[in-house]
């Protein structure tokens, strides 16, 4: 991993911190910009965390989850989580 990943994904770690103590953390668009920056300090397993934490998602949620796994090159994971989408955009 880089340096540069490694500092973003340290100050990924201390938002998401200062979410959690200032119950940010259930909202939707603070979630959504926690998993983007996770995914993109190559910390796809953190950003899986945030996502299935999450009680109501919105399509940015489901996109970045998508984004994140294809920008890791893991297409098969990305297409995953376009199934259980359209699985609960039926629901």
């Amino acid at each position: 991993m880089a340096c540069a990943s490694i500092g973003t994904l340290l100050f990924s770690r201390v938002v998401h911190v200062f979410a959690i103590k200032f119950c940010f953390d259930g909202e939707v668009m603070v979630n959504n910009t926690l998993m983007d920056m996770y995914s993109k300090s190559v910390d796809m397993d953190a950003a899986t965390r945030v996502f299935e934490k999450m009680g109501k998602r919105s399509v940015v949620s489901w996109t970045s989850m998508m984004a994140g796994f294809i920008q890791e090159g893991l297409s098969d994971r990305a297409k995953d989580y376009l199934v259980k989408w359209k699985g609960n955009v039926l629901t």
